[in-house]
């Protein structure tokens, strides 16, 4: 498995989970999305993983989005921008 930022994976037998590491808000932003789409993708070509958990750390799961700093990556090439 990829290492990535600001996620971890954890696959044990055929579940997976996939915990957002931006405690203790774990704002969604493009990167923060771009890298579990990234997983989700990457434990698609997992034959062993039949179940996916999105899990986060902190208090909160997701306290909401902050893209004022994405400005720049808000583009037609990118896949991720009509989620904005």
């Amino acid at each position: 498995m990829k290492d990535y930022e600001d996620i971890s994976i954890n696959l044990s037998g055929n579940i997976a989970t996939v915990t957002i590491q931006r405690p203790p808000n774990n704002f969604f932003d493009y990167l923060l999305i771009q890298q579990i789409a990234d997983a989700l993708e990457e434990l698609d070509e997992e034959s062993d993983c039949r179940v996916i958990i999105l899990a986060s750390e902190g208090k909160n799961f997701c306290a909401g989005a902050n893209f004022s700093q994405d400005k720049e990556m808000m583009n037609k090439s990118n896949p991720y921008a009509k989620l904005y």
